[in-house]
């Protein structure tokens, strides 16, 4: 899958994604300052858009299932941010050190039993 032609001068690492349904790259463009770019049409490497520019934190986890982003900002806060309201709310407050996080699922509550794998 070809990426964005613009993002292929940039050195930092990229992260794929979803988001809104549609496959997303998010690529660190320089100290504290990343895009993210969301490829409209499946498939279709013309049809990739540049949808946000953000900065000010640390990390970006990933997305929700509701377009949120999670990020942890600059104060070592775990922030769910909603960049279409520019709202956020600080999840709780984590050290890095101790429990560095480099992986986070979203949780879906259920009433469904999943039987365990017995061998």
């Amino acid at each position: 899958m070809p990426l964005p032609d613009a993002i292929l001068e940039y050195r930092g690492p990229n992260s794929l994604g979803v988001l809104g349904g549609n496959l997303c790259v998010v690529t660190w463009v320089s100290d504290g300052v990343c895009e993210v770019w969301v490829m409209e049409e499946y498939g279709v490497a013309e049809s990739w858009v540049k949808c946000h520019v953000f900065s000010q934190f640390r990390c970006l986890f990933g997305f929700t299932s509701r377009n949120e982003l999670l990020i942890e900002d600059d104060d070592c806060h775990l922030v769910l941010y909603h960049p279409v309201a520019d709202k956020a709310k600080i999840l709780e407050k984590y050290c890095p050190g101790r429990f560095g996080a480099n992986k986070i699922v979203e949780y879906v509550d259920s009433l469904v039993w999943v039987a365990p794998n017995v061998r």
